[in-house]
């Protein structure tokens, strides 16, 4: 029994490291569950599942009682491991470590795990200490991160200042089975270490934008919700996003620049979120159209003004009104599509006017998901694009 458990244990932290690499959680009862699943499974289904097996290919007719109780023993095992999931502190999340700490780690924990008096389980637990520096260094103050995740087509944004996290869309719910919220957003939130969501700003209710708010807030406490249709996120206790609503973190500026009144309808209701530090902007547009824009020129004007902006709709040409593309003239303009969408998004034209305007245009169709960093003097250093980064031989780049 004492060396079941110490295999037990050296398994546990093992694959601790991977886990918390592969999926930014570590199970705390996965010893219980072990000592609970593969008994009663290796001992108990198992032969059962064999004998009703045996007595299908004998006498068919006869299989069906002892299948049922095959069942039942696996359901009552399933039971049990549904229990100790729901216990407190079942699994931990933490950020994501580097694939050197997690080898480093891995190795530590085959050196502990080897007999009493060997060599190296001192040097071991050392190797797992790589593992306590892997949270993301803050950000300075007046300074935030703007991360255009890669959704498909849809549209996810988080930005993150010193010590708050805004979440900008939680991008398309494409089944009933498969979300970019679960399968992308929270994924990424864990990984950055983010234990809590300031303000969710679901610009409006189209399902590329709304993705599912419930498992957000399932996974992550969210203070704050906002909507340009907050009727149809009742349930979250959204509030309208209106037109100059101001608010401040870490020295990082917020403000809403639409919708202007209750009249507009649709994608025009989109919430616009500008964010400054310092005199350096980005703004986010959601799928507003062209005679939005144009009231937005006219009414902000020189505010407008951005190093980044989210150009509207997804490159439409429903969108990206000349005299917006003028008054935004931003350094960088940020597409959010999905490869070969059936829209056909960005149109080139459109593409081709906020290049012409001195835009460097980045589409995470192309690139990946785009993180960047704005302090009070722009943008520091050049965007990270990361599908260019890590690079996979099942993309087409």
């Amino acid at each position: 029994m004492v060396s079941w458990a110490r295999v037990q244990l050296a398994i546990t932290l093992a694959m601790a490291p991977v886990t918390l690499f592969l999926f930014q959680q570590v199970s705390l009862v996965s010893p219980l569950a072990n000592a609970w699943a593969i008994p009663w499974f290796g001992i108990v289904v198992v032969p059962a599942a064999l004998a009703a097996s045996a007595v299908a290919l004998v006498w068919p007719p006869a299989a069906g009682p002892p299948t049922a109780f095959a069942v039942a023993l696996a359901d009552w095992g399933l039971r049990g491991l549904d229990a100790m999931a729901a216990l407190p502190l079942a699994e931990i999340y933490l950020p994501s470590p580097s694939w050197q700490a997690t080898a480093a780690a891995v190795v530590g924990a085959l050196l502990v795990a080897l007999p009493s008096g060997a060599p190296g389980r001192a040097v071991g637990l050392a190797l797992w200490l790589p593992l306590a520096w892997q949270a993301p260094a803050p950000l300075p103050p007046g300074h935030f991160r703007l991360t255009l995740l890669d959704v498909g087509q849809g549209m996810s944004a988080v930005v993150q200042t010193r010590n708050h996290v805004l979440l900008y869309d939680l991008g398309p719910r494409l089944s009933a089975s498969f979300d970019a919220t679960n399968a992308v957003v929270v994924p990424f939130l864990r990984r950055e270490g983010v234990s809590r969501v300031g303000a969710l700003v679901l610009s409006n209710g189209d399902a590329d934008h709304a993705g599912v708010p419930g498992a957000l807030v399932a996974a992550l406490p969210v203070d704050a919700t906002y909507s340009g249709e907050p009727e149809r996120f009742a349930a979250l206790g959204a509030r309208a996003c209106a037109e100059g609503q101001a608010w401040e973190w870490d020295g990082v500026r917020f403000r809403f620049l639409n919708p202007a009144d209750e009249t507009l309808r649709g994608n025009d209701r989109s919430c616009v979120l500008w964010v400054a530090a310092g005199e350096s902007r980005a703004v986010l547009t959601g799928d507003v159209g062209a005679a939005v824009e144009r009231r937005l020129v006219v009414r902000w004007g020189r505010d407008l003004t951005a190093r980044v902006v989210q150009v509207p709709h997804h490159g439409s040409r429903t969108s990206s009104d000349p005299a917006f593309v003028v008054a935004t003239a931003p350094q960088l303009a940020l597409l959010s599509t999905g490869f070969r969408n059936r829209f056909g998004f960005p149109k080139p034209d459109v593409v081709e006017r906020w290049r012409a305007r001195g835009a460097d245009v980045l589409d995470t169709q192309a690139v990946g998901a785009v993180v960047l960093e704005v302090g009070p003097q722009g943008v520091v250093d050049a965007p990270r694009l990361v599908r260019l980064e890590q690079r996979r031989y099942w993309r087409r780049d």
